[in-house]
């Protein structure tokens, strides 16, 4: 399976699935990721854009995940705060409502993509 990886690869998921990374033209799968862990990261916020792009223009190929709890270097849980939290969902709202998906937990990702019930 082809996937592209709009920021941040989860770093877990190598160990679950059997991917190849692809340019976005040519994959089965466009996965955006926020965590966390990036929340101060601007770049974050030109991703979850390209996803909502994308969603618009390739909704079927659209997952967007956000893990609402990563570990920091010190592994220490860190959070998204409430306003985060709700900015997060408000964009699975805007993902799920054109026809893509919409994960919190890296493990409903592999099942969806293997094909299994989340």
């Amino acid at each position: 399976m082809r996937i592209y990886f709009g920021g941040t690869k989860p770093y877990l998921l190598a160990s679950k699935l059997d991917f190849t990374e692809s340019p976005k033209e040519d994959c089965e799968w466009l996965l955006y990721t926020a965590s966390p862990r990036r929340k101060k990261d601007f770049r974050l916020l030109a991703e979850i854009a390209e996803c909502v792009d994308m969603v618009h223009k390739c909704p079927k190929k659209v997952i967007f995940l956000s893990l609402p709890v990563d570990m920091d270097a010190a592994c220490y849980d860190i959070f998204f705060d409430i306003p985060q939290t709700m900015t997060m969902s408000k964009i699975g709202d805007i993902v799920i409502a054109n026809g893509g998906q919409w994960f919190v937990s890296l493990d409903d990702v592999v099942r969806f993509l293997r094909g299994m019930p989340c």
